[in-house]
C-alpha cells in the first residue's frame, strides 16, 4: 500500500521568485517579483507616495510594497528597475543602455563609493537602511555617464523614491492604542504593589498592637486573655509574611515584563535611521561616511527632494515630453508639488505659471488650426483629431489654473508671516525703503502693497499727532 507523502506547504507570499540574467555581467540571480493585485491603495500623496495601503491578505502584512521596485545583481552590483532586468538582451542594444553599460564596466572597478557600499549591502533588502543603499547604488550608476547620455527623468524618479524612504523612516509610527495601554499597565501594577505594601504595613501594625496588649493591657485578666492566643496570632502573622515575599516577587515580575514589553514597542517604532548599522553606531553615521565617497549623496528627505526637482527641471529644459501632453503636464505638476513641499513657494509659483503659459500657447495654436480646418472641405478626420486635442489641452489648462491658485494662496500665507516680521522690525523706515526690503525677500506684490499702505497710514497718523501736539 502506498504511503501518502507529506509535503511542507510554503507560506503564502505576495511575490514569486524569478531567476534572470544580469543585463550587465550576464550572471543569473534570483529576484522577488511582486504579484499584481496583492494590495489596495488607501491614500496617495501629490508626489505619488503611497502613504497608506493594505494587503489583500493578512499573511502579507510583514512585507513592504516599496521593497520590490529595484533589482540588484550581487556579482557586479548593477541595480535597476526590474523591467530592465526583464528586457530581452536583443532589445538592450539601444544606444543609451550600451553607453551606460560601457561606462559602468569602466567605472565600477575603481569606484570608492561602490566598493564602500558593497560591504554594507543586503539583497533582498528587507529594511529601510538596506533599501536606501540599493537606491543609492541605482542612482549613482545613472549618474556615471556624461550629462548628455543620462536619463534625467529616471534619475529624478530614483531621487524621489529615496525621499519616500526617508519619509517612511521619519514617519510618526506611534500606535495610539498601544501607548495608553502600556501606561495603564504600569498604573495598575503600581496600584497592586501599593495595596500589597499597605496590607503588609497593616499586618505589621496589627502584630505590634497585639504585642502591646500582651505587655501593657489595662489589667492582668486582659493581658492573660491576649497572651492565651498569642501563639495563634504569631502563626497568622508568619503565614501572611511568609506568603508575602513570593507575592511581592511575582508582582515585581509584572513590572519586569512590562519594561520588556515597553522596550519591544519602542524598538518597533524607533526610527530605523537611528539604529546601529553594520558596525556603525547608527545608519545616520554610516551616511556621513558614505558622503566621503559620494559628496552629493542625499542624507535627508529634503535633500533627496531637491535633487529630484533638479532633474525634473532638466526634463523640462531638454523638452523631452513636449509632444506628450500628459507626461509634460505631470512633470510640471511634480516640480510644483515638490518645491511646495520644500516651502520654495516662489519657485513653485514660477513653474505653475510657466505651465499655464505653455498650455495657453498650445490651446491658441490648436484653436487656430481648428478654425482653419473648419473652412476647408473634406477634413473631417483631421478636424476631429484637432478638436479632441483642443479639448484635452483645455482640460489640462483648467487643472493648471487651479494649481496656480492653490500655490498662490500658499505663497501669500507664507509671505504674510515674513512680511509682518520685516514690517515690525523696520516700521521706522520710509515706505520706499520698506518696499525694497519686501521685494528683496520675494514677497508677493499684493502683500507688499498691504504693508506699504499700513506704513503710510502710521506715518500720516504720526504727523497728525505732531500737529495736534
Amino acid at each position: 500500500m502506498d504511503v501518502p507523502k507529506h509535503t511542507t506547504q510554503k507560506p503564502e507570499r505576495p511575490f514569486f521568485e524569478k531567476e534572470v540574467r544580469c543585463p550587465i555581467c550576464g550572471q543569473p540571480s534570483v529576484h522577488r517579483y511582486l504579484r499584481d493585485y496583492t494590495y489596495i491603495v488607501d491614500r496617495q500623496e501629490e508626489d505619488m507616495f503611497i502613504a497608506k495601503y493594505h494587503w489583500r491578505k493578512k499573511e502579507f502584512e510583514k512585507y513592504n510594497i516599496y521593497f520590490f521596485y529595484l533589482w540588484h545583481c550581487p556579482r557586479c552590483m548593477f541595480t535597476e528597475e526590474k523591467r530592465l532586468f526583464l528586457t530581452p538582451p536583443e532589445k538592450q542594444k539601444l544606444a543609451a543602455f550600451s553607453d551606460l553599460k560601457n561606462k559602468y564596466l569602466e567605472h565600477a572597478p575603481h569606484s570608492g563609493f561602490l566598493h564602500f557600499i558593497q560591504q554594507h549591502m543586503e539583497y533582498p533588502a528587507e529594511d529601510i537602511p538596506h533599501q536606501l543603499n540599493l537606491h543609492f547604488v541605482a542612482t549613482y550608476i545613472q549618474l556615471i555617464p556624461e550629462e548628455y547620455g543620462r536619463n534625467p527623468e529616471k534619475i529624478a524618479r530614483f531621487f524621489l523614491r529615496i525621499s519616500w524612504l526617508y519619509r517612511m523612516a521619519n514617519q510618526d509610527e506611534t500606535d495610539y492604542d498601544a501607548e495608553p495601554a502600556i501606561k495603564s499597565y504600569f498604573e495598575q501594577h503600581e496600584l497592586i504593589q501599593s495595596h500589597l505594601m499597605n496590607t503588609l504595613h497593616n499586618v505589621e501594625n496589627m502584630n505590634l498592637w497585639i504585642d502591646e496588649q500582651v505587655r501593657n493591657g489595662r489589667s492582668a485578666a486582659v493581658r492573660n486573655l491576649w497572651e492565651s492566643h498569642r501563639k495563634q496570632f504569631q502563626e497568622i502573622y508568619q503565614t501572611i509574611t511568609n506568603h508575602m515575599d513570593p507575592i511581592l516577587a511575582a508582582v515585581q515580575q509584572y513590572f519586569t515584563l512590562g519594561k520588556m514589553l515597553q522596550q519591544e514597542y519602542e524598538k518597533m517604532h524607533k526610527n530605523p535611521l537611528n539604529l546601529p548599522f553594520h558596525g556603525f553606531p547608527t545608519f545616520r553615521v554610516f551616511l556621513e561616511e558614505a558622503k566621503n565617497f559620494w559628496p552629493d549623496l542625499p542624507t535627508t528627505e529634503s535633500e533627496a527632494i531637491a535633487k529630484a526637482v533638479q532633474f525634473y527641471k532638466d526634463v523640462i529644459h531638454y523638452k523631452l515630453y513636449d509632444n506628450q501632453l500628459s507626461k509634460m503636464f505631470n512633470t510640471f505638476k511634480m516640480i510644483i508639488h515638490l518645491t511646495e513641499r520644500l516651502e520654495h513657494y516662489s519657485e513653485s509659483l514660477k513653474y505653475a505659471r510657466l505651465l499655464q503659459r505653455h498650455l495657453q500657447l498650445a490651446v491658441d495654436n490648436v484653436s487656430r488650426k481648428v478654425h482653419s480646418l473648419e473652412k476647408v472641405k473634406d477634413t473631417h478626420q483631421a478636424l476631429r483629431q484637432y478638436r479632441h486635442s483642443l479639448s484635452r489641452l483645455k482640460e489640462h489648462l483648467k487643472k493648471a489654473n487651479h494649481l496656480e491658485d492653490h500655490v498662490l494662496r500658499k505663497k501669500i500665507e507664507h509671505d504674510e508671516k515674513i512680511a509682518r516680521q520685516i514690517f515690525i522690525a523696520n516700521r521706522d523706515l520710509a515706505p520706499e525703503k520698506l518696499r525694497d526690503l519686501l521685494e528683496a525677500a520675494d514677497i508677493e506684490p499684493s502683500v507688499i502693497e498691504k504693508y506699504i499702505t499700513e506704513l503710510k497710514k502710521e506715518k500720516k497718523k504720526g504727523i497728525f499727532q505732531l500737529f495736534k501736539f
